[in-house]
């Protein structure tokens, strides 16, 4: 089969996303490559039921590249999304593969990747001054899935993104650079230079360091859900800061090191705290290793997120010596 058939699609450069699709397929037949179009069914169209399945359960045809022992799913319809990534949309599903009947080269796929990752790491770096002012640089290095997450909001422009990072009272971000924005192979790295502000009671000065971790609001605060949670991914983050103490001041009593584990172990938050001769050391690691999170589980990930997300905005305390 030829671009003959979508003739239309490929002269005026615009069609439907199947037009597209099996466009693509067709230049890497003629490159040589190893190609087949595979049916899916993207997550806002829904869970397809292999033992019943019909057309009217597909929305999408996208390309199925096989090269050596690795495969890639391929859509030409997501600039944002690198050949080495299924597409979110249909990551953690399964998709039908259309080929000829008599070589068993059809059927169905599971599409899944478990290197494929929503990974985020943050690493503050800052100074307290005697008037309750910190200031210091944020450097967040985004992979994969969460890298294309940050690159929707860097595509909306320097000021935008500036904004959007601004999720704490007095927060100021005063500068930034991005790196990596435009090569695939290599992770977002955008680092902020901020400005925050302390709090007092007394004798004491108290700061939180939830900053530009893209954990900063619950998104869990109903007690109840009828559906499930679908993250399509497995996730990994870690928080790493870096806090200096103004001439003449000590940490007060530090929060103690944390570790909670769902029941089932497949959400893991650690929480490790130490200090040293005029800083603070801040390490938080968080891990799911579940994509989908059933509507059975809710209560307990309910009680989890309440409990990380206060773990996450906890005030460490300072005062004179």
């Amino acid at each position: 089969m030829g671009i003959g058939w979508c003739k239309s699609a490929w002269k005026d450069k615009i069609g439907t996303s199947g037009e597209i699709n099996l466009i693509l397929i067709n230049l890497l037949k003629d490159a040589g490559i190893k190609v087949r179009p595979i049916l899916v069914s993207t997550r806002e169209n829904g869970i397809i039921i292999t033992s019943v399945a019909g057309y009217d359960q597909f929305d999408k045809v996208m390309a199925y590249v096989d090269i050596a022992d690795k495969h890639y799913v391929l859509d030409a319809t997501e600039q944002e999304t690198p050949s080495h990534l299924i597409p979110l949309n249909v990551q953690a599903s399964e998709g039908l593969l259309i080929s000829k009947l008599d070589n068993f080269e059809w059927g169905w796929t599971v599409l899944w990747n478990d290197k494929n990752k929503f990974a985020k790491a943050v690493f503050i770096n800052a100074d307290l001054d005697s008037k309750g002012k910190m200031s210091g640089i944020a450097k967040v290095t985004s992979y994969d899935y969460e890298k294309m997450k940050d690159l929707k909001d860097y595509r909306k422009g320097t000021d935008k993104l500036k904004e959007l990072k601004i999720t704490q009272a007095g927060l100021t971000v005063d500068s930034l650079t991005v790196e990596g924005a435009d090569v695939d192979s290599l992770p977002l790295v955008q680092e902020f230079k901020f400005t925050a502000p302390t709090n007092s009671s007394g004798d004491y000065n108290y700061f939180s360091l939830n900053y530009f971790t893209g954990f900063e609001k619950n998104p869990f605060l109903s007690e109840e859900r009828r559906t499930e949670i679908f993250y399509g991914a497995l996730q990994d983050y870690s928080i790493s800061a870096l806090v200096y103490l103004p001439e003449g001041y000590v940490m007060d009593e530090l929060p103690p090191n944390m570790k909670m584990i769902t029941s089932d172990s497949s959400i893991i938050f650690k929480r490790y705290v130490s200090q040293g001769d005029g800083f603070l050391n801040v390490q938080v690691t968080l891990k799911f290793k579940n994509p989908i999170y059933s509507v059975e589980a809710y209560p307990e990930i309910n009680e989890f997120f309440k409990k990380m997300y206060a773990l996450l905005d906890e005030k460490f305390v300072y005062k004179k010596k």
